[in-house]
Protein backbone atom coordinates (compact mmCIF):
# COMPACT_ATOMS: atom_id res chain seq x y z
CA UNK A 1 0.00 0.00 0.00
CA UNK A 2 2.84 2.42 0.74
CA UNK A 3 4.32 1.74 -2.68
CA UNK A 4 1.00 2.57 -4.40
CA UNK A 5 0.57 5.70 -2.33
CA UNK A 6 4.09 6.87 -3.18
CA UNK A 7 3.57 6.41 -6.90
CA UNK A 8 0.19 8.18 -6.88
CA UNK A 9 1.46 11.11 -4.87
CA UNK A 10 4.67 11.38 -6.87
CA UNK A 11 6.88 10.90 -3.79
CA UNK A 12 9.41 8.66 -5.58
CA UNK A 13 11.98 10.60 -7.58
CA UNK A 14 12.60 8.02 -10.29
CA UNK A 15 9.00 6.78 -10.66
CA UNK A 16 6.98 9.94 -10.07
CA UNK A 17 3.50 10.30 -11.52
CA UNK A 18 2.10 13.68 -12.36
CA UNK A 19 -1.54 13.95 -11.34
CA UNK A 20 -3.50 16.56 -13.24
CA UNK A 21 -6.68 17.65 -11.48
CA UNK A 22 -9.96 17.81 -13.41
CA UNK A 23 -10.65 21.27 -14.77
CA UNK A 24 -13.35 22.67 -16.96
CA UNK A 25 -12.26 22.93 -20.61
CA UNK A 26 -13.59 26.28 -21.74
CA UNK A 27 -11.56 26.55 -24.97
CA UNK A 28 -14.08 24.69 -27.14
CA UNK A 29 -17.06 26.50 -25.60
CA UNK A 30 -15.53 29.97 -25.99
CA UNK A 31 -14.49 29.35 -29.58
CA UNK A 32 -17.92 28.03 -30.61
CA UNK A 33 -19.83 30.77 -28.80
CA UNK A 34 -17.88 33.32 -30.86
CA UNK A 35 -19.43 31.84 -34.05
CA UNK A 36 -23.03 32.35 -32.82
CA UNK A 37 -23.06 35.88 -34.24
CA UNK A 38 -22.60 34.49 -37.76
CA UNK A 39 -25.79 32.41 -37.81
CA UNK A 40 -28.04 33.69 -40.60
CA UNK A 41 -30.79 31.06 -40.81
CA UNK A 42 -33.49 30.11 -38.31
CA UNK A 43 -35.92 27.21 -38.04
CA UNK A 44 -38.63 28.58 -35.74
CA UNK A 45 -40.01 26.70 -32.74
CA UNK A 46 -43.34 26.01 -34.46
CA UNK A 47 -41.71 24.78 -37.70
CA UNK A 48 -41.41 21.17 -38.87
CA UNK A 49 -38.95 20.48 -41.69
CA UNK A 50 -39.15 17.10 -43.43
CA UNK A 51 -36.26 15.88 -45.56
CA UNK A 52 -32.56 16.71 -45.61
CA UNK A 53 -31.81 20.30 -44.62
CA UNK A 54 -28.82 21.47 -46.70
CA UNK A 55 -27.25 24.83 -45.89
CA UNK A 56 -24.20 26.91 -46.75
CA UNK A 57 -24.66 29.22 -43.77
CA UNK A 58 -24.99 28.80 -40.02
CA UNK A 59 -28.40 27.82 -38.66
CA UNK A 60 -30.25 27.95 -35.36
CA UNK A 61 -32.89 25.26 -34.98
CA UNK A 62 -35.67 25.83 -32.46
CA UNK A 63 -38.17 23.53 -34.20
CA UNK A 64 -38.19 19.96 -35.49
CA UNK A 65 -36.13 18.63 -38.41
CA UNK A 66 -37.08 15.14 -39.60
CA UNK A 67 -34.17 14.13 -41.83
CA UNK A 68 -30.49 14.98 -41.96
CA UNK A 69 -28.80 18.34 -41.51
CA UNK A 70 -25.88 19.10 -43.80
CA UNK A 71 -23.88 22.31 -43.58
CA UNK A 72 -21.69 22.35 -46.67
CA UNK A 73 -19.63 25.50 -46.12
CA UNK A 74 -16.71 25.73 -43.73
CA UNK A 75 -16.42 29.52 -43.49
CA UNK A 76 -17.37 30.02 -39.82
CA UNK A 77 -20.64 28.10 -40.30
CA UNK A 78 -22.21 26.19 -37.50
CA UNK A 79 -25.34 24.47 -36.26
CA UNK A 80 -26.95 25.67 -33.05
CA UNK A 81 -29.68 23.36 -31.78
CA UNK A 82 -31.56 25.12 -28.98
CA UNK A 83 -32.86 23.28 -25.91
CA UNK A 84 -36.32 23.09 -27.54
CA UNK A 85 -34.97 22.00 -30.94
CA UNK A 86 -35.05 18.43 -32.23
CA UNK A 87 -33.36 16.62 -35.10
CA UNK A 88 -34.40 13.13 -36.19
CA UNK A 89 -31.59 12.20 -38.56
CA UNK A 90 -27.84 12.44 -39.00
CA UNK A 91 -25.89 15.69 -38.78
CA UNK A 92 -22.79 16.72 -40.74
CA UNK A 93 -21.40 20.16 -39.89
CA UNK A 94 -18.04 21.83 -39.28
CA UNK A 95 -19.14 23.12 -35.85
CA UNK A 96 -22.10 22.63 -33.56
CA UNK A 97 -23.57 23.60 -30.23
CA UNK A 98 -26.20 21.07 -29.18
CA UNK A 99 -28.64 21.91 -26.38
CA UNK A 100 -31.68 19.97 -27.68
CA UNK A 101 -32.38 16.42 -28.83
CA UNK A 102 -30.81 14.48 -31.69
CA UNK A 103 -31.71 10.96 -32.75
CA UNK A 104 -28.95 10.11 -35.19
CA UNK A 105 -25.19 10.40 -35.62
CA UNK A 106 -23.23 13.65 -35.53
CA UNK A 107 -20.03 14.43 -37.38
CA UNK A 108 -18.40 17.75 -36.51
CA UNK A 109 -14.89 19.11 -36.21
CA UNK A 110 -15.83 21.09 -33.11
CA UNK A 111 -18.74 20.14 -30.91
CA UNK A 112 -20.15 21.52 -27.68
CA UNK A 113 -22.84 19.41 -26.01
CA UNK A 114 -24.76 21.51 -23.48
CA UNK A 115 -26.08 20.10 -20.21
CA UNK A 116 -29.65 20.06 -21.56
CA UNK A 117 -28.78 17.95 -24.62
CA UNK A 118 -29.95 14.42 -25.31
CA UNK A 119 -28.20 12.53 -28.12
CA UNK A 120 -29.13 9.03 -29.28
CA UNK A 121 -26.39 8.17 -31.76
CA UNK A 122 -22.67 8.14 -32.42
CA UNK A 123 -20.54 11.28 -32.30
CA UNK A 124 -17.55 11.73 -34.61
CA UNK A 125 -15.45 14.75 -33.63
CA UNK A 126 -12.05 16.44 -33.58
CA UNK A 127 -12.70 18.65 -30.55
CA UNK A 128 -15.45 17.85 -28.06
CA UNK A 129 -16.79 19.36 -24.84
CA UNK A 130 -19.68 17.73 -22.98
CA UNK A 131 -21.22 19.66 -20.12
CA UNK A 132 -22.46 18.03 -16.94
CA UNK A 133 -26.06 16.86 -17.28
CA UNK A 134 -25.92 16.03 -20.99
CA UNK A 135 -27.17 12.60 -22.02
CA UNK A 136 -25.22 10.86 -24.79
CA UNK A 137 -26.15 7.30 -25.76
CA UNK A 138 -23.76 6.20 -28.47
CA UNK A 139 -20.09 5.90 -29.33
CA UNK A 140 -17.62 8.78 -29.17
CA UNK A 141 -15.10 8.53 -32.03
CA UNK A 142 -12.26 11.00 -32.49
CA UNK A 143 -11.59 11.68 -36.16
CA UNK A 144 -8.37 12.71 -37.86
CA UNK A 145 -7.19 16.32 -37.65
CA UNK A 146 -6.69 16.23 -41.41
CA UNK A 147 -9.47 18.22 -43.06
CA UNK A 148 -11.36 15.74 -45.16
CA UNK A 149 -13.40 17.00 -48.10
CA UNK A 150 -17.12 16.33 -48.02
CA UNK A 151 -17.87 13.34 -50.17
CA UNK A 152 -21.18 12.02 -51.41
CA UNK A 153 -20.98 8.94 -49.16
CA UNK A 154 -21.40 11.29 -46.16
CA UNK A 155 -24.49 12.79 -47.78
CA UNK A 156 -26.01 9.35 -48.42
CA UNK A 157 -25.33 8.39 -44.80
CA UNK A 158 -27.34 11.42 -43.73
CA UNK A 159 -30.41 10.07 -45.47
CA UNK A 160 -30.11 6.76 -43.59
CA UNK A 161 -31.42 7.76 -40.17
CA UNK A 162 -32.23 4.31 -38.81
Amino acid sequence: MNKDKAVLTGAKKNNSVRIIPFRKNTNVAAKLNAHLEQITSLIASDAIVEGMLRLRTGVKIDGLVIGGVLIESDVACMLFLSKDGQIEGNVLTPRAIIAGEITGSIRARELLVRGTAKIEGDIFYQRLHIEDGAEVNGRLCKISLVVEPLDMNDVYLLADTK
